[in-house]
């Protein structure tokens, strides 16, 4: 006789009073007895919640497990996204904390709010912070996406604002204009026009004075790179890894989900552990598409940056932080192949340093430097740059000038910089400086990220045009 599930319109039975979830889950046949073991293991050796366990391997569909907790949890299946949330109840949160910690406080019901969590097995821990704000709490469950969805149709342009100005104005290029800069001008043109011969011969000294210390710096720091480092002593042993979420920007990539999906599946670390964020721009329909068309593994997620003025890399960073579940950051560009080991290699870093070493850089290759000669510079000069200059700087001490791509961060340093300036082009180089400037330490870790080199003469114009804006930016915004 066929199981009442079976039927598409049999409602599943009800659940047995103080039954586990587990059983619970084995007796719907939602979840396969081995499949059960695996994620009762990873929730006891990693300690992620049991939801997330079952879900970063795709055991069970979202909607069927958001069913069944709600019914286990004595709480309502809810879908936010169709039935909005009242924004002034988000307000007394904050919609970065809301998606943090996957919860959304819905609609009041009398002298009660109703609270939609993603995990309710976790609601116990944020349940004090809610009762501070809204006084008696109802629990009702939703899907992390479903949530994250209704908070961007309900505060989109709040949570992009927000992610426009982060960082402090003093250490901003979004106000390095104004009079100072057009001060500086009119006084360059008053020299050109009476003392054109003067004004060559301080801008001849300064541009030879400047190369001058320029290749000083980067000798002393090879001298410094070829120095042996000490013997580093044994690892101590992790008793729990961490959750590592990687952000990756990606804009007008119409086939690059199947690539991008193959060549991060490579990477040797936990699913449950590993939380991948792909963020588009709202606007970029054929990104969306090609994504929404794509089958992606449940330890990736799409995260949509709200329509704005600003349509840069590091504000969508910023936007996708907030979404972070992660106490380790991690940043590729859609076209990175990480070496398998990469993840894990970085949280052994993490765990040797203290506190002050927050960011780690990756050694950055090519798998493809023979395409041109153009292609072989590139190559060249990557290698000079990542496996030299950069590693000298950190030996010497000194600020590094962070690449784009296979970047690290301690989360709580990140977000207490306040994460990119997303005004600058290079927000890689300007969040190095800002690292060094507040007493933060970035090293050089020996792992390789491969990438397409430019080898093309108008997309490198572009991109070494880009590259000079932004270092003259931040050059400014330090400097003054």
């Amino acid at each position: 006789m066929p199981a009442a599930r079976s039927r598409p319109d049999a409602l599943p039975p009800p659940p047995v009073a103080g039954e586990p979830l587990s059983l619970t889950l084995l007796r719907q046949r939602l979840v396969a007895p081995h499949e059960m073991l695996q994620a009762l293991a990873q929730r006891g050796r990693h300690g992620v919640a049991f939801s997330d366990a079952l879900l970063s391997q795709g055991r069970i569909d979202g909607a069927a497990l958001s069913a069944e907790l709600a019914r286990h949890h004595a709480g309502a299946p809810v879908r936010p996204d169709r039935n909005l949330p009242d924004p002034r109840l988000i307000a007394r949160l904050g919609p970065a904390f809301c998606l943090r910690e996957a919860v959304l406080p819905w609609r009041g019901l009398g002298a009660a709010t109703i609270v939609l969590c993603a995990a309710p097995e976790r609601f116990d821990r944020v349940r004090p912070l809610l009762e501070q704000h809204f006084g008696e709490v109802i629990l009702a469950v939703a899907t992390r996406p479903t949530i994250e969805a209704a908070l961007l149709a309900v505060y989109g342009r709040e949570i992009g604002r927000s992610a426009e100005t982060k960082v402090p104005d003093a250490e901003s290029c979004r106000h390095w204009g104004g009079q100072g800069l057009q001060a500086g001008l009119a006084l360059l043109v008053a020299a050109a026009l009476l003392l054109p011969s003067l004004l060559l011969a301080v801008l001849g000294l300064w541009a030879v004075l400047t190369l001058a210390l320029s290749a000083g710096l980067k000798l002393a720091a090879a001298l410094a790179a070829l120095r042996p480092r000490p013997p580093e002593p044994e690892p101590p042993l992790i008793a729990r890894l961490p959750v590592v979420s990687v952000i990756v920007a990606l804009y007008h990539e119409a086939d690059i989900a199947p690539r991008l999906v193959a060549r991060l599946s490579r990477l040797d670390y936990p699913r449950d552990l590993l939380d991948i964020l792909l963020v588009v721009e709202a606007g970029d329909r054929t990104t969306r598409a090609a994504l929404a068309q794509s089958s992606l593994p449940p330890w990736m997620r799409v995260v949509v940056s709200p329509a704005g003025r600003l349509r840069t890399k590091p504000r969508a960073l910023n936007v996708a932080l907030d979404h972070c579940r992660g106490s380790i950051i991690g940043v590729y560009d859609a076209e990175d192949a990480p070496a398998p080991d990469q993840i894990r290699r970085v949280v052994e870093r993490f765990h040797r340093r203290g506190p002050q070493v927050a960011c780690l850089q990756g050694v950055l290759d090519f798998y493809n430097p023979r395409s041109n000669w153009l292609s072989r510079c590139f190559t060249i000069e990557y290698a000079s740059w990542f496996r030299l200059i950069l590693p000298g700087l950190e030996r010497l001490g000194l600020a590094v000038p962070l690449g784009g791509t296979t970047l690290f961060f301690r989360r709580a340093a990140l977000e207490a910089l306040g994460g990119w300036d997303a005004h600058n082009v290079t927000e890689d180089a300007d969040l190095g400086m800002r690292l060094a400037r507040h007493g933060f330490r970035t090293e050089l870790i020996d792992t390789v990220t491969e990438e397409e080199a430019n080898c093309r003469p108008l997309p490198w114009v572009r991109q070494r045009s880009r590259w000079l804006k932004g270092y003259m930016m931040t050059w400014a915004v330090h400097m003054r």
